[in-house]
């Protein structure tokens, strides 16, 4: 028999406590008369008994995994009690006497109380060794803290002035049975507020579940009035992570301070990097690139360096300051990726290369900015979305117990402040910017962003500004309450957490009403109202004005106020009384001009104002208003991806796809894994002839008779096999044909995607019917098969197949195809793909290559090249919904691509303890016969592939994956019944399988969807920039349609399917530049890019709504999520201007400028090249874009454009600087004519910030009042942090 531990709860009235422990007693009696009474008598199942805050106790009955305690180091300088006055006369608590810890040395003025609790532990996993007298490696039963954590929380929050402290010279969790015994003595001994650095694992328990002891425990501290803090966690950047969500818990999010460690690296040609460790030692040699996994690996990484023989490690990652895992004695130092590429160059292209590491130093001050840790959870919280976590972000790691610094105070000046009041204060008055230089607070993640309320709550505390709110949202007791019946929670569970009876009304109050100091609403589809009560804790005689400043998108509506036909002509008496009647209700004049948008005077009388819903109210109530009514839109009456880049058979003829003749003439090369020729997406009908240019052919292979296999669409196609031979031999090409025939699929869709024909009657198992082609439809296809074996490509077999592109007379390369972070340098003849394509582009084809799928990780962007066009993958507005239906009749939507039928009600279960999708295996048999729920918090949506695998071996008959969602659906393609879901979804159901007696659910086929309400995004897997080669490169160049694209694949088990990646969006802009080479075929590669780059939309085309990011936390994209923007090809076939360059550009201001030497330039163009003894700027060169990585002064950059649009056109210069920068253009207009077809201009750029800043994004866009050339900005501002 398997003992375990429970714990049982009563609900009770204060008062004899002796009584209570009988009560136990009688209680524990009763329960083993009933149990295998032989197996427990050996046992003493008490183990504590909880009597202050609430009645329980806690016997073995249950098991669970057990885990540390921290304790004290009462010796610390930190707890010394100079100065400090008697004890507080309310205490009742006392030091407990115990191993290595007497209380009386231990304990003093300082250090009031310390107890330990261990009978949980022990009950669980038995008694902690104590053996060995070096007490340091083993727990101690005692207080004491052998682990550190405790010493640092505590010495945070309250510990005393100790001078000279410093590192070197620079600047776990518990169990619910003693977590739950802690707060209860804590709550009579008389504490004023507490914090907890521990948590649950998403996903969470709900508040009232006993199994969340921290919420169960602390709200009986907070109903006494005790304020209680908990850590938010330590799973950032992931979103809904964030755990002590219980409203009326304190969370806390960590930043950083204005303090850094530089350290100079010093290179064997004496170039420098100013970059951050906490190492004093010097480094010989080393280099790590880093690009996904968890920083904790890295002191892994230390040991094995160390073993072998380093003498040091230099980690090249996304960069944070956690430095933590840096402090040891073996030299280790944290670079960028960027720092982490030059490095790289060096010691692959110095003959001795060699480093030194100077001593670290302590910097604080400018230039160094406030950030959110990238490893501090982040909200929405997934147990109830509408309640805000995290409400606080406190200083350095995560470390909720800093704010208890500022609550003592309060409660020195504020004895009576509630918990709740405390909470309003500090999220009311928190800092948005950093409180010394004033930039925005950054969320340190992939990618970063500018923080918001799901990173930091309110923001950054704030005590002094705290100390003095102003108002405050108060709670109390009945306010838990109404927040408790509003999540749905059953009486029963209420009044056991709240120790009295609870009836919720039948009707149950709305969660939006709880009087929390801010508001969330997680799923707004109509208008709603919401109520607040503030408590003036300011002046007594005061008076508040409202600033709203509203999410975007969310507005106050604008409503019509109807008031009936005129009264009279006078047109200004009229105007005047809609004026006066805004003013009535609105409170003043001003508001009232500030509202009104229309006075309508002629037809009728009546206006149109914003108004929030109450105000329309108030004057439809007024005796000459006859109707008020809300603005409404209005749309004309009128597969997916090309219709939804406005590139619909259907549109008119001045439409791109019709006025290039759908490619016709145009010739895309593809490098890619093969055909499959028979596919209906190449048939060759209502084609002409092949075009005269074309020298190439179809060459003869394994299941692949030229004669049979190739026409008027598909004009060519070679393999190239001799690369990969060579490597690794031909014995590895099990699947595979020694032909251009395709045996992985990826060829044959991003072939059809770019240039297939008219293929009606397409769909994957009826998902997504409809007509098939690619973007130029008549263009014609030469594949060049370089990639084997599921999906290996050999650069040597890449360079050829470009090479003999280039010879055959192809126009247009599509290559879906890319290097691992770090890259080779563009000279280097190991990046192919560069070296190859930049003799493509001076034969004047343009290249086109997919930007790669590491994303949301910065700097991962691969093709990077500025002759290529490089690719982001987007969505476009197509979902697929399916309905998931719970025993009780409850639905929810989640996302699917599930081929099979509509289930029965089938029993749905979730594995408490591997909760984790990746961790379910082949053992797992409990799942036969059920679907399972299962959440996804880290790791790649590829594990989830395994997971199916292993449910249906195992006999599960279903999958529903919580996760953060994409609409990235192919790991849900299967007659296999898989869904994904949101967390907070995935919350909803995992509590309907903990409560409910019998929980089932019945999984829906999917359903197309197209239009409202999907708006487009940039992927999660989308690679992102900045340039890890070539930083002053704007990297991606452009986004296209790349999420669940439907194309021709071979017809194993249906001749359609879905794929996602960059490889799917770069033949979208391949078959956009192959449509813009027919008409436009004098364009240069630069030329064509300049129109995509520089005509791209920012919003989504349909709604208008900003394009979104996704990532581990969602953000608003910027250039380095998309580039440009979301190609928009119309636009690009008319630009106006464009950005033009040749081959010399390439060379001397591109090649040079990087540094490159003259052999390897030499080398790539084929020619001997001398760069001038008097470089360049790279920021010079002519791109549409501008990316300046590091701007320390004022810098001035020159661009030059060519008009393409009406001979005669004038141009004027908007300028949208990024926050902080100047930028001015000279000259702020362009006059073109017949003599005037390139004109050069200057911008000057200069900063105002005063610390080191992420980058900010702008823009220029010149005009002439039809055409908007907008090209983006990215500015980095950056001092040096060297100490002297």
């Amino acid at each position: 028999m398997i003992v375990k531990c429970r714990f049982i709860s009563f609900t009770w009235e204060e008062g004899n406590t002796m009584m209570l422990n009988s009560q136990h007693q009688l209680t524990i009696n009763y329960l083993l008369q009933y149990w295998e009474v032989k197996k427990l008598q050996e046992i003493q199942s008490f183990i504590v008994i909880i009597k202050h805050g609430f009645s329980g106790f806690a016997a073995r009955l249950t098991k669970s995994q057990a885990k540390k305690i921290a304790g004290i180091w009462p010796e610390s300088e930190a707890f010394n009690d100079k100065g400090l006055g008697p004890i507080p006369s309310r205490w009742k608590g006392h030091c407990q006497s115990s191993e290595k810890f007497d209380p009386a040395k231990a304990c003093n003025r300082k250090l009031i109380g310390a107890k330990y609790y261990l009978k949980g532990f022990e009950a669980e996993a038995g008694r902690p060794a104590i053996k060995d007298p070096d007490f340091l490696k083993f727990e101690l039963a005692s207080p004491r803290d052998r682990d550190g954590h405790g010493t640092h929380t505590s010495s945070t929050a309250g510990g005393l002035f100790t001078p000279n402290a410093s590192y070197q010279g620079l600047g776990y969790g518990t169990e619910d049975v003693p977590l739950l015994m802690a707060i209860d003595e804590a709550i009579h001994d008389g504490v004023d507020s507490f914090f907890i650095s521990l948590g649950l694992e998403i996903p969470l328990y709900a508040d009232v579940d006993m199994r969340n002891g921290i919420a169960f425990a602390s709200f009986h501290a907070v109903i006494k009035g005790i304020t209680v803090i908990g850590s938010g966690g330590n799973e950032g950047p992931y979103p809904q992570t964030v755990v002590n969500i219980s409203p009326w818990i304190l969370t806390v999010a960590a930043s950083s301070i204005d303090r850094s460690f530089p350290t100079l690296i010093t290179l064997g040609n004496n170039q420098t990097f100013s970059e951050t460790g906490l190492s004093a030692l010097h480094i010989q040699k080393a280099l790590s690139l880093k690009i996904h996994g968890d920083e904790l690996y890295l002191p892994f990484t230390r040991p094995v360096v160390q073993e072998v023989g380093g003498l040091g490690l230099i980690a090249a990652k996304n960069p944070t300051r956690a430095l933590y895992y840096l402090a040891s004695g073996f030299p280790s130092i944290e670079v960028n990726f960027d720092v982490g590429a030059q490095l790289l160059d060096y010691i692959r292209y110095s003959r001795k290369p060699q480093v030194k590491l100077s001593p670290a130093t302590t910097h604080v001050g400018k230039p160094v900015s406030t950030h959110l840790a990238s490893f501090s959870s982040r909200g929405p919280n997934s147990v109830a979305p509408a309640i805000l976590k995290k409400f606080r972000t406190s200083l350095i790691q995560e470390r909720p117990w800093q704010l208890l610094t500022f609550l003592a105070l309060s409660r020195c000046s504020s004895p009576c402040t509630s918990p709740a009041a405390i909470k309003s204060a500090l999220v009311t008055a928190a800092w948005l910017t950093d409180p010394h230089s004033g930039e925005p607070i950054i969320a340190k993640g992939n990618p970063n962003k500018i923080a918001d309320p799901f990173d930091f709550g309110g923001g950054l505390v704030n005590a002094n500004a705290a100390k003095d709110p102003g108002l405050v949202y108060d709670m109390g007791t009945f306010d838990y309450i109404l927040y408790l019946c509003s999540k749905g929670y059953n009486n029963r569970a209420i009044s056991m957490l709240i120790d009295q009876a609870a009836f919720c009304p039948i009707k149950r109050p709305s969660i939006l009403e709880v009087n929390l100091p801010f508001v969330t609403i997680p799923s707004l589809k109509k208008t709603v109202t919401v109520t607040r009560t503030v408590a003036n804790f300011g002046p007594v005689n005061s008076k508040y004005k409202a600033i709203i400043e509203p999410p975007l998108g969310i507005t106050i509506k604008v409503h019509i106020v109807y008031m009936g036909r005129r009264q009279h002509d006078d047109i200004e008496l009229i105007t005047s009384a809609h004026h006066q009647i805004l003013t009535f209700v609105l409170g003043s004049p001003e508001a009232a001009r500030d509202s009104i948008i229309y006075s309508y005077k002629h037809g009728f009388s009546g206006f149109a104002a914003t108004l929030t819903k109450s105000q329309a109210k108030k004057i439809a109530e007024l005796p000459d208003v006859v109707h008020v009514i809300p603005n409404h839109l209005y749309k004309l009456h009128t597969t997916r991806s090309w219709d939804y880049l406005g590139l619909s058979t259907s549109s008119p003829p001045t439409n791109l796809l019709h006025e290039a003749n759908m490619g016709d003439g145009v010739i895309i090369g593809v490098l890619d894994t093969g055909i499959w020729p028979e596919s209906e997406a190449f048939n060759d009908k209502g084609l002409g002839p092949i075009p005269s240019k074309w020298k190439g052919h179809c060459q003869s292979g394994t299941d692949f008779d030229p004669a049979k296999a190739c026409n008027k669409k598909l004009i060519g196609a070679k393999y190239f096999l001799k690369g990969f031979e060579a490597e690794l031999g031909r014995q590895f090409l099990k699947n595979e044909f020694a032909s251009p025939r395709d045996g992985n699929g990826h060829g044959t869709h991003t072939s059809s995607t770019a240039a297939g024909s008219f293929a009606p009657n397409a769909s994957y198992h009826g998902l997504a019917y409809g007509t098939v082609r690619g973007g130029a439809p008549k263009a014609r296809i030469a594949m060049y098969k370089v990639c084997w074996d599921s999906g290996v490509c050999n650069s040597a077999d890449i360079i050829k197949g470009i090479d003999e592109a280039i010879n055959d007379g192809v126009d247009v390369l599509s290559i879906s195809i890319g290097l691992t972070t770090p890259q080779y340098a563009d000279v280097d003849m190991r990046n192919g793909i560069a070296f190859a394509s930049y003799h493509a582009v001076g034969r004047g084809i343009t290249v086109v290559c997919s930007g790669g799928n590491e994303g949301p990780i910065t700097q991962t962007v691969d093709d990077t090249s500025p002759w290529i066009i490089t690719v982001a993958a987007s969505s476009i507005d197509r979902s697929f919904p399916t309905l998931i239906t719970l025993g009780n009749n409850r639905t929810f939507v989640g996302q699917s691509l599930y081929t099979g039928k509509e289930t029965n009600f089938i029993n749905i279960v979730y594995p408490e303890r591997k909760c984790y999708c990746d961790k379910l295996n082949a053992n797992d048999t409990w799942a036969a016969g059920n679907v399972v729920l299962c959440f996804l918090v880290q790791g790649d949506d590829l594990l989830l592939s395994t997971t199916q695998e292993v449910l249906q071996e195992v006999g599960g008959l279903g999958l529903i994956v919580a996760k953060n969602p994409t609409t990235d659906l192919n790991i849900y393609a299967s007659d296999f019944p898989s869904i994904g879901v949101s967390f907070d979804v995935g919350a909803q159901l995992l509590d309907y399988i903990r409560y409910a007696r019998k929980p089932q659910v019945k999984l829906s086929a999917p359903k197309t969807h197209v239009g409202i309400p999907v708006s487009t995004h940039i992927a999660s897997f989308s690679s992102r920039g900045p340039n890890s080669v070539a930083p002053a490169i704007l990297k991606p160049d452009i986004a296209a349609p790349g999420v669940n694209i439907l194309a021709a694949v071979p017809p194993e088990e249906t001749p359609y399917e879905f794929d996602s990646g960059t490889s799917m969006a770069a033949p979208h802009i391949s078959g956009i530049a192959a449509l813009l080479k027919s008409l436009h075929p004098h364009w240069s590669p630069a030329a064509i890019k300049s129109a995509l780059v520089t005509t791209a939309w920012q919003t989504d085309p349909h709604s208008g709504e900003p394009i979104i990011a996704k990532g581990n936390t969602d953000k608003i994209a910027d250039p380095f999520d998309f580039g440009g923007g979301l190609v928009n090809a119309n636009g690009a076939n008319d630009p106006g201007l464009v950005y033009d360059m040749g081959e010399s550009d390439y060379v001397f201001n591109y090649l040079c400028p990087m540094g490159y030497n003259t052999s390897a330039i030499s080398r790539i163009t084929n020619r001997f090249v001398t760069c001038a003894n008097k470089m360049p700027s790279i920021l010079d060169f002519n791109l549409p874009s501008l990316t300046i990585p590091s701007l320390k002064k004022t810098v001035t950059v020159k661009r030059t454009v060519t008009n393409v649009g009406p001979v005669n056109s004038q141009y004027k210069a908007i300028i949208e600087p990024p926050l902080g920068i100047t930028i001015k253009v000279m000259p702020e207009t362009l006059i073109f004519n017949s003599s005037i077809e390139k004109i050069s201009f200057t911008l000057t750029i200069s900063t105002t910030h005063k610390y080191n800043t992420g980058y900010n994004f702008g823009s220029l866009t010149w005009t002439d009042g039809v055409h908007r050339v907008r090209s983006p900005i990215s500015v980095r501002t950056e001092f040096p942090e060297l100490a002297g």
